[in-house]
């Protein structure tokens, strides 16, 4: 039981890591987008 907690604490923490990537470069786009325009 307390394995597959780890297992699906990992999975979330993952998850997460990958949101905030895609939102940093979201971020990144749009500043690079406001400096063209």
């Amino acid at each position: 039981m307390r394995l597959h907690l780890a297992v699906q604490n990992r999975k979330i923490a993952l998850h997460i890591d990958a949101l905030r990537e895609s939102e940093h470069q979201f971020r990144t786009l749009a500043d690079n987008m406001s400096q063209l325009a």
